[in-house]
């Protein structure tokens, strides 16, 4: 009945890598407004929504049936990783560290870990392979779409998964 499409960019898609220029200014958000623009003009897409961040923002909190999503690229962490990152969030109050379940993209490949009794997804790469990625790490990251089910009623701990897009296996 209802499907919620959120956007969020990450350093791969910014217009710009100027300090100056609004983070939430990027590719993916450019794109999906399109996607959304065409969706406003058919009846029969009436029941899908979008969510975006606010203005100078590069994170979205999202209620999904009684569960707060956190959407983060991936990039703001450092090397210390994304429980320290998430819980300077928490500390701050800011919507994405009041979430239940947060997910990013970064690192490109599959990880999950619970930050006290919430829970971090790092949701692995649609791409089929990254020189970048094999260059940099001397890995290849396995492609693969996740799916989680989360709500009020739901653990994302128990229902989750990747749809494997290895093509070659």
């Amino acid at each position: 009945d209802r499907i919620v499409v959120p956007v969020v960019n990450g350093n791969h898609d910014e217009v710009t890598r100027q300090v100056v220029a609004d983070p939430s200014d990027g590719w993916n958000v450019e794109i999906a407004s399109a996607v959304q623009d065409a969706c406003a003009e058919n009846e029969n897409l009436s029941h899908v929504e979008f969510r975006f961040p606010d203005k100078s923002h590069q994170t979205l909190a999202v209620n999904i049936n009684g569960t707060m999503l956190g959407l983060f690229h991936g990039h703001q962490c450092t090397s210390a990783g994304p429980q320290k990152y998430l819980s300077e969030q928490s500390a701050g109050q800011t919507p994405l560290g009041m979430c239940d379940v947060w997910i990013s993209g970064h690192y490109h490949n599959f990880r999950c870990m619970d930050v006290g009794e919430r829970f971090w997804v790092q949701a692995p790469t649609t791409d089929p392979g990254s020189a970048w990625f094999r260059d940099r790490h001397g890995l290849e990251s396995k492609p693969g779409v996740l799916t989680m089910v989360i709500g009020a009623d739901h653990n994302p701990r128990t229902d989750i998964s990747i749809i494997n897009l290895d093509r070659a296996k």
